[in-house]
């Protein structure tokens, strides 16, 4: 389901633009996953679909997220261990 066109020529402007058409599209797709969640929040199946499906529907952007969060979450745990 990701989103696959060619929106400028510019490479900040195209990935930024990309990311909230992607953000936009993932909102519509957990829609419902996120409510079956609501619904039974002890169902460990429809925790795991909350981060199965949203990388499904948007790779490009779980990817940036993760990329992000992980390097944090890593330089937080060695910022911790030194410490």
């Amino acid at each position: 389901m990701a989103i696959k066109t060619k929106l400028g020529k510019d490479g900040l402007a195209r990935d930024w633009k990309k990311l909230k058409l992607e953000w936009a599209l993932m909102q519509d797709v957990m829609r419902p996953h996120w409510a079956r969640w609501r619904r039974k929040p002890l169902d460990t199946h429809a925790y795991v679909n909350l981060f199965v499906e949203s990388r499904r529907a948007s790779p490009y952007l779980t990817g940036h997220v993760d990329a992000w969060m992980y390097t944090f979450l890593l330089m937080y745990v060695l910022y911790r261990l030194v410490l």
